[in-house]
C-alpha cells in the first residue's frame, strides 16, 4: 500500500482496494504453502506437525496433524489484528482525507521512520479516535473491514 503515498489523488476506497488485494495475495500464498504441506503429509502423514497442532488434543494424543484442512484457519489468520487495521484506516480517513491536518506523504514519511523526528504527527495519530471507542467513524471502518473480509 506504500505505492499510494506517491500518488497525487488518493481516496479511502483506494486504501480499501489495496488492503484487500494484498490480503487476498497473502491468503493465496498461505494456501499454496498449505497445499505443499499437505502433499508432504500424504507421503508421511504424521511426520509434519505444525505449531497450531501443538494446541489440538487429537494432535497431541495421536501425533497427527489436523490444522491444515480447516477453512477458517487460513481465512481469518491474516486478519487477527482488526483493531490495529481499523485504527490505520481511521487515521488516514480522519487526519488525511477529512480534516486534512497532514498529507498522505507526510504520514508515510513519519511511519517509515517510526515517527522519529515527527512528534507532531505522532501526537495527532495518538489523539485520533480508535477502534472500540464506539464512534460513527470507528464503527464504520471496523464494520466495513469485518464485513468485507468475511465475504
Amino acid at each position: 500500500m506504500h505505492e499510494l503515498c506517491n500518488r497525487d489523488s488518493v481516496t479511502i476506497e483506494d486504501f480499501y482496494t489495496a488492503f484487500f488485494d494484498r490480503m487476498a495475495e497473502f491468503i493465496d500464498r498461505k494456501l499454496a504453502l498449505a497445499s505443499r504441506e499437505c502433499e508432504v503429509r500424504k507421503r508421511r502423514p504424521s511426520s509434519v506437525i505444525t505449531f497450531g497442532d501443538a494446541f489440538l488434543r487429537s494432535s497431541v494424543e495421536g501425533g497427527e496433524c489436523f490444522s491444515a484442512s480447516a477453512k477458517y484457519h487460513f481465512e481469518l489468520q491474516p486478519f487477527q489484528m482488526i483493531g490495529t487495521v481499523a485504527d490505520c484506516f481511521i487515521v488516514i480517513d480522519k487526519l488525511v482525507m477529512t480534516d486534512k491536518k497532514i498529507t498522505l506523504k507526510e504520514l508515510c514519511e513519519a511511519t517509515d521512520k517510526n515517527f522519529e523526528g515527527y512528534p507532531e504527527i505522532l501526537a495527532l495519530v495518538r489523539n485520533t479516535e480508535k477502534y472500540g471507542m464506539d464512534t460513527p467513524l470507528t464503527n464504520m471502518h471496523a464494520g466495513r473491514l469485518a464485513r468485507t473480509s468475511s465475504e
